[in-house]
């Protein structure tokens, strides 16, 4: 789905087809995906950057797909799917803060990088991955 601008703020979702296991199905490859963005904070500012990840997952496995939010290159935060055993059907992820938000933008251009991938071509039903960020400055 991209980078989006709402009423809450800048999100970016990666929602997956559904494989051909499942019902209606048709997608037999692995999905993934990568966004990128630039911020630049001027000089003499600093900018507090809180996110918020989140989705639904496949529910047959977990730790399979997996989305990752990096600032400069570090791991900042991820999620992923947790296993129920159900074969293609969604359960929330199970996110993970390798640093907890808000993360401190000092001055300079920043790059923001969230990769997503579902690593298999099974079970995939439903599924999308949400991070959500606030800005303030």
């Amino acid at each position: 789905h991209g980078w989006k601008v709402n009423d809450k703020g800048l999100y970016l979702s990666f929602a997956s087809e559904k494989s051909a296991d499942c019902f209606e199905g048709w997608n037999m490859n692995e999905q993934k995906g990568t966004a990128t963005a630039r911020f630049f904070v001027p000089d003499g500012k600093r900018i507090a950057l809180n996110y918020t990840l989140g989705g639904l997952g496949e529910a047959m496995d977990g730790g399979y797909e997996e989305m990752v939010f990096y600032i400069n290159g570090i791991r900042i935060a991820s999620s992923t799917s947790t296993a129920l055993g159900i074969e293609c059907f969604v359960n929330p992820v199970q996110v993970t803060y390798e640093v907890e938000p808000p993360f401190i933008l000092k001055p300079g251009l920043h790059t923001l990088r969230v990769d997503f991938s579902t690593f298999d071509d099974y079970d995939h039903y439903g599924i999308v991955y949400v991070i959500l960020f606030d800005i303030i400055t």
